[in-house]
This record gives structure tokens, C-alpha cells and sequence, in this order.
């Protein structure tokens, strides 16, 4: 097994994400596992890892392989956040740190079609060896970054009086400290368990987010493994999963009661070192039976393997007691533009699918080098070609040529310079052939940014995630399209009455067939994302290139073509605008009484400050400057 975490602030030296990074590096060697360290989508795409575990929503899914997202964050902390809910609704599965997260994915994730997989897994340590601590003159280690500002300030300020307290991590946050401040450890997966046990004794503290989502901070796991103390401040996780085996302060005291507390506890263990030591011993044989990274590692294995066939990575599985083929696939791939070497891509994504019956159409509106017989031999039998000499004078000609092609049950299109994930077919047809109403099944879709000359490898500078959104018709009646021609797959069924409407444009021609479905179909997004379309950062052989004029005059004419026709009953191009027009004209003495608003604040705002003293006497030494002759600037 082969791991790629990925770390998107693998460059900050503080961040808490850097030491799980390494603790999980650790424990999947433990295991007899490959793990390697990864910031970007093109690092995990050059790792190439069996699976993917994602330290942070802060990026998406942006790899071709399953993908799985810790959920170590309240959800009050991204809830209202649209990008941080795209972002978590990407992956494949999820690493769940409290129960509350669960129940708050399954709200998020119910009624999709996605199919994903929930596993316990906590910021925890590595398996260790338990080494009593000495308890003779016990000291207090608590090991915070305050990356969000000073959490505490005021507890801390306490302890920064007492004889027994350090502090490590980042300088920065740690300012107010006089005496306690340690520096800063490395996060190197070993340096803060030996900064714990060599104490004796750690603090743990959790804001009161973490406490209302039952979300157990990093400081519990690495104090039990350290096999040292834990003063905790009450946390329902931890009094659930580790009992008495802790000492606890009030959560909700005052920073003064609390260090009195903390006092007492350590006045405690250092009273009764063997007491103290047994709970220590407790401590850690929890962590060991029930929260090593080990383990959380091993509980994820069977979820893993399930869901490659589950989700289509791995395999076709038909339907029981199916004694039909798998309907065919073909697949439309415009070629003309670019050299063999975008092309041999877009058709290794279709050779490498688990759905195993695709065919593609070749629509070739200029000879391409190189690409022949022999070329396309390399693909055997895993791809059905058939070629289409189309010498079109604009691009939805060419496009409408490999249409009227189409006789297998369902189609596709991939552009010569795109790519599809292995299990995207396989992912939109399961859709297709389990809604029968639907005739349109749409994934998101990933935008590449790549460099370097069209005839050797190409560099990936960024991966973002663009395209993921549920059908909303208001976006395509606007002309905003968030389906690119690679994301669906569609019932043949629907080009019954478009087959002779070719619009006859040289660009917005994909857009045009998705604004035509839209008047025929039921759409239908996965939830997945599974398709990437590239762009070149030092190249301009985009059509999206093609230059804003060129544009602006393709979506007149789409507005044109589709004015007056209706889309949904009521729900036309001009009937939005109509909308849109009423709305401003609605809203327009509300915001005139805003601004009345703002005004009569502003002019209160003036006379409190023309009565003011300071203005008095200000008023007076320009009067003073003026019968002297001096300059006045007011």
C-alpha cells in the first residue's frame, strides 16, 4: 500500500498539519506501508499512491485516485464557507474526528448520489512503547502554535507565574510570555513526545467550538503516548474515551480559578507519583488499544478496497443477474488543432476506464502527424475507433458531424487536449441506468494549468476545482456554463430533434448542445469530481483564448438563438431579464433610503464633532490664522 498525505501548508513550519504529516509517515512505515509527504495535485500525480489522505479542506480533491479528507475542524469553522463546502464535497471518503462531524456530513451528503465511506480516525501518534515518567519534580508542558491569535491569553498569563509551567511553539504566538516560553520544537513526529515525557505531566485546552463539536485537540493523543500525565480541560471525547484516567479542570472557570486548579493537580502528582504514574499507565493502554495512527491506518484498509469497486476505480461489476453486455459508451473527440501528444492523452484516459465498453468517434477536421492506423493500434481492443474525415467550416459543425455519428446507447464528448479520472464513465452511466429520468448525468469538473511545449511532458502549475456545482438553470439562462463538454454523459435519445439544427458557430458550440439538453432533460451532477480540462499558461490554442470580442459576440448569438425559447415552463433568456430588470427597479428605494440613511449618520456624525471641543478650538485657530494673514488649509 502506497500513501501520498498531502499537507497543503507543508511550507509553514508551525502548523499543526506538518507534525500529523510526519506522525502519519511514521506509522505507515510502522505497518510495512509507502508513505511519501505531498503539497500539490502534480506531486501526488508523480507519487503515484494507491490512495490519498488530505490533511485539510482548504484544497480540493485534485488527484485521479481515491481521495480521503480529514475532518479535524468544527464545522462552525467552514459551515458558511461555499469554497470549503465544494472543496468537502469532492472527496471519496472521509476521516471523521468527532461524532458530531459524522452526523453533520451525513446531513450535508444524504440525498447526493454520492458514494463515499465515513471512518473514525483522530489527530493522534504513533504506536509507542510505554516508559513510566518521573514524577519526582513533575513539570507542566503545554505546546500550542497560535496561529489563530493568542488562545487563552489570560490563563496563560496565570501560568506564566508558576514555577512549574513550559511553553513551546511558534515565537510569534507567545509574545505576553515573560518567563515560561521555551522556544519552538521541530515537528519531526518524535521531538514533542520527548518534550512531554521528559515533563512528566501535559496540559490540554480546547476552545469552545472544539468542545461543542466533541472534537478532541492533538494534545490528549501525544500526552497519552508520551506516557506522561494529562490535565484536561473538560472535553466530552476525552471523558468518554479515556475516563479517570485524566485530571480535569472546569472548562467554563475563570482563567484565575482554572490555574488554581492546575496548581492543585500538580501539587497532587507530585504528592502521589505512583498514583499519578498508574494514571498515566491507564492513559496510555487506551491509546494503544483503541487510537494509534496504526490502527486508524489498518480500520481504513477494508473501506479502501471497497470502495475501488464500489466507486469505479478499480474493475467493472454488473449489474446481478445481468446477462447483458454493458451498453456501449462512444465517445466524440475533435481532432485537428493540437499535435499527437494531447491527443495520445485524451484517448489514455478513455483506454485506462473501468467501463469496458467504450467506442470513440474521430472527427478529423485536419490531418494531425502521426496520427494513423498504427497509432491508434497501441489501443487493441480496449477502444472501438471510427474516423470521420470532417473538413467543417466552423467548430459546431464539427462537433454536429460526430453527433449524427452516434448509435450506441449513450455518448460522451472529450476534447483532443482533456482528460477523464478511470472511473468517470463508469460513475455517470451507474447514474443513467439507475434513474431512468434522467437523461443527462454531469460530474465536476478540474482545471489544469500546465507548461511546456505540446511535444514533451507536460508541467502542471495548478489544479484548482471550477466546475462542481448541482444543475441550477438560472446559471446556464444567465450564459454561465459550469458543465464543460468532458463532464456528462448522455442518452442518445435526446439528438432525436437536434441532429439537423446545427447552429453554425465558431465558438460556444459545447455550451449551445448543453443549453439544447437543457430543453429536453433531467440533469443529474454526481457529486464526483472526475473530468479535467487543461489550459496552457504559454500557449494560446484554448478556444477559451480565443479573445473577449470573440466571445462576447458567440454569447449574442447563443442569446439570440435561445431569447424567446422556453426551457422550463415560464423560464425563457428574456423572461430572466425581465426578472433581473424588476429586481433592480425593486430595489432601488431600498437603496435610496440606505444611502438617506448613511447621510443623516454621516451629517450627526459632523454635528457631534462641530460641538466637540477640539472643533471649538479648532475653529478658533483658523479664525486666529486668518486676521494675522497666515494660509488656512481646512
Amino acid at each position: 500500500m502506497k500513501l501520498a498525505i498531502q499537507n497543503p501548508f507543508f511550507d509553514k513550519p508551525y502548523i499543526a498539519e506538518v507534525e500529523m504529516s510526519r506522525r502519519l509517515v511514521l506509522a505507515a512505515e510502522n505497518i510495512g506501508w509507502q508513505a511519501v509527504e505531498v503539497q500539490t495535485g502534480a506531486e501526488i500525480r508523480a507519487a503515484q499512491p494507491d490512495c490519498v489522505i488530505v490533511l485539510h479542506h482548504w484544497t480540493p480533491k485534485v488527484a485521479p485516485v481515491p481521495t480521503y479528507l480529514c475532518m479535524w475542524s468544527p464545522p462552525e469553522f467552514f459551515e458558511g464557507t461555499d469554497r470549503l463546502i465544494t472543496n468537502t464535497l469532492s472527496y471519496d471518503g472521509y476521516l471523521i474526528g468527532s461524532r458530531v462531524v459524522d452526523r453533520w456530513l451525513h446531513h450535508l451528503l444524504c440525498h447526493t448520489p454520492k458514494r463515499y465511506f465515513k471512518s473514525p480516525f483522530y489527530t493522534s501518534a504513533p504506536k509507542t512503547a510505554y516508559r513510566p515518567p518521573d514524577l519526582s519534580q513533575p513539570r507542566l508542558v503545554y505546546l500550542g502554535s497560535n496561529w489563530d491569535g493568542p488562545r487563552f491569553k489570560q490563563l496563560f498569563e496565570g501560568l506564566d507565574q508558576q514555577p512549574y509551567m513550559d511553553v513551546y511553539g511558534n515565537p510569534d504566538g507567545w509574545t505576553y510570555l515573560n518567563q515560561t516560553h521555551r522556544g519552538a520544537l521541530p515537528y519531526d513526529g518524535n521531538s514533542v513526545f520527548e518534550a512531554i515525557h521528559s515533563a512528566g505531566v501535559g496540559l490540554c485546552l480546547h476552545r469552545e467550538e472544539h468542545r461543542q463539536a466533541e472534537m478532541p485537540s492533538m494534545r490528549i493523543f501525544e500526552i497519552a503516548a508520551a506516557g506522561a500525565v494529562a490535565i484536561c480541560s473538560d472535553h466530552a471525547f476525552i471523558r468518554e474515551a479515556f475516563g479517570d484516567t485524566v485530571l480535569y479542570i472546569d472548562a467554563d472557570a475563570d482563567p484565575a480559578e482554572q490555574v488554581e486548579q492546575i496548581s492543585q493537580h500538580m501539587a497532587w502528582i507530585a504528592q502521589h507519583p505512583q498514583q499519578a504514574e498508574a494514571l498515566a499507565a491507564a492513559a496510555h493502554e487506551i491509546f494503544i488499544q483503541h487510537y494509534t495512527l496504526e490502527k486508524h491506518l489498518l480500520d481504513l484498509l477494508p473501506h479502501h478496497e471497497a470502495l475501488l469497486t464500489d466507486k469505479g476505480f478499480k474493475g467493472f461489476v454488473p449489474a446481478p443477474m445481468s446477462a447483458q453486455p454493458p451498453a456501449q459508451v462512444q465517445v466524440i473527440v475533435r481532432v485537428g488543432g493540437r499535435p499527437l501528444s494531447y491527443i495520445r492523452r485524451a484517448l489514455d484516459s478513455l483506454a485506462a476506464q473501468t467501463y469496458p465498453n467504450i467506442g470513440v468517434i474521430l472527427v478529423e477536421y485536419q490531418p494531425v502527424l502521426g496520427l494513423d492506423e498504427a497509432f491508434l493500434g497501441h489501443y487493441g481492443d480496449r477502444l472501438q475507433f471510427r474516423r470521420l474525415a470532417s473538413p467543417a467550416p466552423c467548430r459546431s459543425t464539427t462537433l454536429w458531424t460526430g453527433l449524427r455519428a452516434v448509435d450506441a446507447p449513450y455518448f460522451a464528448i472529450l476534447d483532443d487536449d482533456d482528460a477523464i479520472h478511470p472511473n468517470h464513465l463508469q460513475t455517470l452511466v451507474k447514474i443513467l441506468e439507475q434513474q431512468s429520468n434522467i437523461g443527462v448525468a454531469y460530474s465536476g469538473t478540474l482545471k489544469v494549468l500546465e507548461s511546456g511545449s505540446p511535444e514533451t511532458l507536460h508541467q502542471m502549475d495548478t489544479i484548482t476545482l471550477p466546475y462542481f456545482q448541482p444543475f441550477r438553470l438560472q446559471d446556464l439562462l444567465e450564459l454561465r456554463n459550469f458543465m464543460p463538454p468532458n463532464s456528462y454523459v448522455v442518452r442518445r435519445q435526446l439528438l432525436q430533434d437536434i441532429l439537423d439544427r446545427d447552429p453554425l458557430l465558431d465558438l460556444g458550440e459545447d455550451f449551445c448542445l448543453v443549453l439544447m439538453l437543457c430543453q429536453r432533460a433531467e440533469f443529474c451532477f454526481s457529486y464526483e469530481a472526475t473530468a479535467e480540462v487543461y489550459w496552457r499558461s504559454d500557449t494560446q490554442d484554448n478556444a477559451s483564448y480565443s479573445g473577449k470580442p470573440a466571445w462576447r459576440d458567440a454569447m449574442r448569438r447563443l442569446r439570440l438563438m435561445f431569447w424567446k425559447q422556453e426551457f422550463a415552463p415560464g423560464q425563457t433568456l428574456l423572461s430572466l431579464q425581465e426578472l433581473r430588470d424588476r429586481e433592480r427597479q425593486a430595489s432601488q428605494p431600498e437603496a435610496i433610503q440606505h444611502l438617506e440613511a448613511e447621510l443623516g449618520r454621516a451629517r450627526g456624525r459632523i454635528a457631534a464633532m462641530e460641538t466637540s471641543k477640539f472643533w471649538q478650538l479648532r475653529d478658533r485657530w483658523f479664525r486666529l490664522k486668518r486676521r494675522l494673514g497666515l494660509p488656512v488649509e481646512e
